[in-house]
C-alpha cells in the first residue's frame, strides 16, 4: 500500500499539490523504510498532535482521550498547527479501548478545521470538494443505537463499520481517477492534499 501512496504522492507533488500522511505517534511502520524515504524526499515536516487537545473523547466515560498520532507534512503551516495541539496534562485521559477504539478512527470536528486550515488557502475554499463529513455526535449517536452483546459490538458489525470508515476516506484508485481527470480537463487543482489510511 506504501509503495502505492509513493507513486501517487510523486503524481501530487508534481502537479503543486500537498502531501501529508498520519499513522498512531508509537507505530513501528514509521520505520518502514518506503516510508522514511517518502519523509526524506519530499522533505515532510512532523508534528505530534494529542487527541484530548482536539476534542477527542470517551463515549464511555466522557473524559478526553489521549491518542497520540504523528503527521508528517509537505507543508510547514499545517505542521505548525498540528503541533501547537499537545496535551496541557491538566486533566485526566481515559485509554482508548473497546468502543473508544472504532469512534477514534474519525477526526473530530476540530482537527478536522486544522486541517482544512492548513492545507487550503482561504481563497480558493470555494473550489474545493470534500468528501460527506460525519459529527462525531453523529457517530456516537449510531453506535448508542446498535446492540452490544456483553458490552461489546459484534465482530461482524465491527467489519462493517471498519469498511464504512474506510470507504469515507480518499482511497488511491479516487485519488488516481481524480488526478487523472485533471489531466484532460481545464481544471486543475490549485492545491490537493492525499490521505491515506492504512490499516
Amino acid at each position: 500500500m506504501l509503495d502505492h501512496f509513493y507513486k501517487l504522492a510523486k503524481r501530487v507533488v508534481a502537479k503543486g499539490g500537498t502531501i501529508s500522511f498520519e499513522w498512531p505517534r508509537f507505530c513501528a511502520g514509521w520505520d518502514l523504510p518506503v516510508l522514511q524515504q517518502l519523509i526524506s524526499e519530499f522533505g515532510f515536516i512532523q508534528a505530534d498532535i494529542d487527541g484530548c487537545s482536539v476534542g477527542l473523547r470517551s463515549v464511555v466515560t466522557q473524559n478526553p482521550i489521549k491518542k497520540p498520532w504523528r503527521f508528517y507534512c509537505s507543508q510547514e503551516k499545517l505542521a505548525k498547527l498540528l503541533s501547537s495541539k499537545r496535551c496541557p496534562g491538566n486533566h485526566v485521559h481515559t485509554i482508548c479501548s473497546g468502543r473508544d477504539t472504532v469512534l477514534s478512527g474519525f477526526y473530530p470536528m476540530e482537527l478536522a478545521r486544522l486541517m482544512i486550515q492548513g492545507i487550503f488557502d482561504t481563497s480558493h475554499m470555494h473550489a474545493c470538494v470534500f468528501n460527506p463529513v460525519y459529527k462525531y455526535s453523529e457517530v456516537i449517536d449510531l453506535d448508542n443505537k446498535i446492540a452490544k452483546p456483553q458490552g461489546g459490538i459484534p465482530m461482524d458489525l465491527l467489519d462493517e463499520i471498519q469498511e464504512a470508515m474506510n470507504q469515507l476516506g480518499m482511497t488511491v484508485s479516487m485519488a488516481s481517477s481524480l488526478l487523472s481527470a485533471s489531466d484532460s480537463s481545464s481544471f486543475v487543482p490549485v492545491n490537493a492534499d492525499v490521505r491515506v489510511k492504512i490499516t
